[in-house]
């Protein structure tokens, strides 16, 4: 039986290292259980799972921007608890991903040949990392990296079998957001240089290709009044959308730059920075896992062109760990013989090390010192959200310039589900949006964000009596758009 902890008694110190980075991790998941949070995207998530579950056929009769794996995981509290689950049930079917994912990290390490010890140290420190960059919130990342941790496990497995199910699993990333396609490059450069190289590459993109046929299928002849090219649309930035202005959400600012892009840098960047600078130096462009590793890590980083969001570290993250550990391990013997060489090492490496500990535990002693507000916040915050009904009763439509968790909490409806669903404010054009609004459909306006396009069409709609002013709840201003 394999045990996750034995003493090491030649090297008592790694031992104690081990444990301290283990206690750690469990603390930082304690705290993050009681400190359970849900921003704007976990709200819409969930309003689509719950949508999903009273019959709604996702895609056809609400458009989403998304892959749906993720969605449809979470539809599983509201099948099982109703429909207002409480949101640890949500948290408690995504956090096996984190932890299934941390497990194919450890294989893929001992796979490569990295010793036990090592093997284990690295994903829990990968565990500690990710609850600080939102993996204990309703993300898709978690999902995505799961899927393509298990592709590459899959592949370095070597059987024929492994390769063909490492395609599906590669699909399953993208299907659980499209950044998971990035996953398809690490397998193509492993497999370009292996032998029987064409048998293995027809039989991976076979495993990736037959879950696309099977959805071709069930678009075209399953469900009625629905195309794949009209699921293709849904999914990727083609065809005539004239509702969005943007796809997705986009935050290029400098603010966000500061406050995302900056800190990351700081605690990540030198040890990364390294382990590329060895990998040149130490010519090791021949190694197909590290080459595939570091194309895959600078691949990664793509991500951020689209958005500084805190939660698409967690796309960055693995990535860039697994090839760091990978290079550093392949010269693990040669830095040991030279001191110079392992004085460099850990003079540049202890600071990543330290400072993704001191902000991951300094994030959970803040949510365990503070729990009592966090509990009073909560109750305040609900109790906030049942104010609407004195204006707004449950089950109306809603269109929402604010916090979209409040279709969540209330059981709102979107105002036009059929044109946009809950998408984000940010990426419609108020112009159309606004004036398509669903028959009696109502219209919260969060008070002290900016949404000047949007207030414009408002202003006109009031003085056009499309729209009457219904009150003001909560800094939201409310608004109902006229029966004809």
């Amino acid at each position: 039986m394999k045990v996750l902890f034995k003493w090491n008694i030649i090297n008592p110190l790694q031992s104690i290292f081990y444990l301290s980075i283990l206690y750690l991790v469990v603390h930082i998941i304690i705290g993050s259980l009681l400190s359970i949070t849900s921003g704007d995207a976990g709200g819409y998530f969930l309003n689509i799972a719950r949508d999903i579950t009273n019959g709604t056929i996702l895609y056809r009769d609400l458009p989403c921007v998304y892959t749906p794996l993720g969605i449809y995981i979470w539809t599983i509290p509201f099948y099982i608890f109703g429909e207002k689950p409480d949101y640890l049930y949500f948290l408690i079917i995504t956090y096996p991903f984190l932890f299934g994912s941390a497990i194919l990290l450890y294989k893929v390490l001992i796979k490569y040949g990295i010793s036990r010890g090592i093997s284990k140290l690295i994903p829990l420190f990968y565990i500690l990392v990710m609850l600080n960059y939102q993996a204990n919130e309703t993300f898709l990342e978690q999902f995505v990296v799961f899927w393509g941790f298990l592709s590459i496990y899959l592949l370095l497995r070597t059987t024929l079998l492994s390769i063909f199910l490492s395609g599906i699993s590669v699909f399953l990333a993208f299907y659980s957001k499209q950044y998971g396609i990035v996953y398809i490059i690490f397998g193509i450069i492993y497999l370009i240089a292996s032998p029987l190289q064409f048998k293995k590459m027809a039989l991976y993109f076979l495993g990736f290709s037959i879950p696309i046929l099977l959805l071709l299928i069930y678009y075209e002849f399953i469900i009625s009044d629905f195309s794949f090219y009209q699921f293709l649309e849904n999914i990727l930035p083609i065809g005539n959308q004239k509702y969005y202005s943007k796809i997705t959400g986009v935050g290029n600012s400098f603010q966000g730059f500061v406050n995302t892009i900056v800190p990351f840098v700081l605690k990540n960047g030198p040890a990364y920075f390294y382990a590329i600078i060895l990998f040149f130096s130490f010519r090791l462009k021949n190694n197909k896992i590290v080459f595939a590793a570091l194309f895959l890590s600078l691949l990664s980083f793509a991500v951020l062109s689209i958005a500084y969001y805190l939660h698409y570290f967690m796309l960055i993250i693995p990535a860039i760990l697994l090839f760091s550990s990978l290079i550093l391990a392949d010269i693990n013997t040669y830095i040991k013989r030279k001191t110079h060489f392992l004085f460099l090492s850990i003079i540049i490496i202890s600071p990543t090390l330290l400072l993704n500990c001191y902000s991951s535990v300094y994030q959970t002693y803040t949510q365990i010192a503070n729990y009592d507000k966090y509990l009073a916040s909560k109750q305040l915050y609900y109790e906030n959200t049942q104010y609407f009904y004195d204006l707004v009763p449950e089950y109306s439509k809603v269109f929402i310039l604010g916090d979209k968790r409040i279709y969540f909490t209330n059981n709102y409806i979107s105002s036009n589900l059929s044109k946009w669903g809950y998408t984000f404010s940010e990426g419609l054009m108020p112009s159309y949006v606004l004036k398509e609004l669903d028959m009696g459909s109502y219209i919260l306006a969060q008070k002290d964000i900016n949404y000047k396009d949007y207030m414009k069409t408002i202003n006109e709609m009031l003085n056009n009596n499309q729209i009457e002013y219904v009150g003001n709840i909560n800094n939201y201003e409310i608004y109902k758009k006229h029966f004809e």
